[in-house]
């Protein structure tokens, strides 16, 4: 799911990009509400986190948050199926990657398979911790940060031979954000490395070449 925008919403006005209502199942009882309560509480505290990022950069706590008005925010309920026993190599429940946005919650069960790739290159296990979320930094971080924090690379590979399930929560910067190293982030040691995007032009040039990646392989 994502933010819930009616036909007066003015991103829904102004034809932004994926602006508008998600669809419901209605057949579960109170499943709508209660996805929508929890993506409220994410998005709350996705922004504290965000306020508390800045500061560690050198700037003020409210420096992200004229780009985030509003957000770009993806809720998602993954499933990823049990590897079949006739395939002895690993097969990826999702390949190696990296978020567009900025920052990503999941909340994961105890059954495991997510690996991330930590600065020397070498995949390491991420386990599931009781009452706690794993965080990833996302693409357009590492580039407001210019190279100081790094989009995580992460994958899944699933070998516990049972179903494993995830709510990952995807914090992203709003559709029309312009998006620039921070001037504290640029020095003498640390170069200008990235050149400004429109967040909202990023995101779509990502998802029409992943859509095509996927269906050449199907």
């Amino acid at each position: 799911m994502m933010r819930e925008a009616n036909e007066y919403d003015p991103a829904v006005q102004k034809g932004d990009y994926l602006a508008g209502r998600n669809q419901w199942p209605q057949e579960i009882q109170g499943f709508r509400e209660t996805l929508v309560s929890y993506f409220d509480a994410m998005t709350k505290l996705c922004q504290k986190i965000c306020n508390v990022i800045a500061i560690s950069l050198g700037t003020d706590s409210e420096t992200f948050e004229r780009e985030f008005e509003p957000p770009t925010t993806f809720l998602r309920l993954l499933r990823y199926p049990p590897k079949p026993p006739n395939i002895t190599s690993n097969i990826y429940g999702s390949a190696q990657h990296s978020d567009f946005g900025c920052i990503t919650l999941l909340a994961q069960d105890e059954t495991g398979g997510l690996q991330v790739m930590n600065r020397k290159g070498i995949w390491i296990d991420s386990p599931y911790l009781k009452d706690s979320f794993v965080m990833n930094f996302g693409d357009m971080l590492q580039r407001w940060s210019n190279g100081l924090f790094i989009s995580t690379p992460h994958r899944v590979i699933n070998t516990s031979g049972k179903a494993r399930y995830s709510c990952p929560f995807f914090y992203e910067p709003n559709i029309n954000a312009n998006v620039s190293p921070l001037a504290r982030c640029i020095t003498s040691e640390n170069p200008l490395k990235y050149e400004s995007i429109v967040y909202g032009e990023f995101l779509r040039s990502e998802l029409k070449n992943g859509y095509e990646r996927h269906s050449k392989n199907d």
